[in-house]
């Protein structure tokens, strides 16, 4: 018997000769870090060999957006951590509700109620008369 030799379409010809297959062999540290990088980044091999070969732009983060991202992440933990810590509330009248004392009204009614009911600091002699 004879072997049937298979016609390839001209489409696929050309195709072969603008992307020729290229093997090769490696390590099996080296397959396990392709393989690896291949999970990670979602990437094919032919796209990790574009990136060494510098074919193929990696995103990087540069250094000013992660200190940029870190900041803003560390202001809001800070923030939120010193609001839990100081923030003056009190309770509504109707709803029970907490609410802050934020407005220079609230503030100077609290001021004055303090002020009525003789609070001091602890540190303070107490002076009730």
């Amino acid at each position: 018997m004879t072997k049937k030799i298979k016609n390839k379409p001209p489409a696929r010809v050309r195709y072969e000769k603008t992307h020729p297959v290229r093997s090769f062999r490696t390590t099996k540290e080296i397959d396990s870090r392709l393989e690896a990088a291949k999970k990670k980044d979602g990437k094919s091999i032919a796209d990790i060999v574009k990136i060494g070969l510098g074919m193929l732009e990696v995103k990087i983060k540069k250094k000013e957006e992660i200190r940029q991202e870190g900041s803003a992440e560390g202001f809001e933990e800070g923030y939120e951590a010193a609001r839990v810590q100081y923030e003056v509330t009190y309770h509504c009248a109707h709803c029970r509700k907490p609410i802050s004392i934020t407005t220079e009204v609230e503030k100077e009614a609290a001021g004055k109620y303090m002020m009525e009911h003789r609070w001091c600091h602890k540190k303070c002699p107490e002076r009730r008369g």
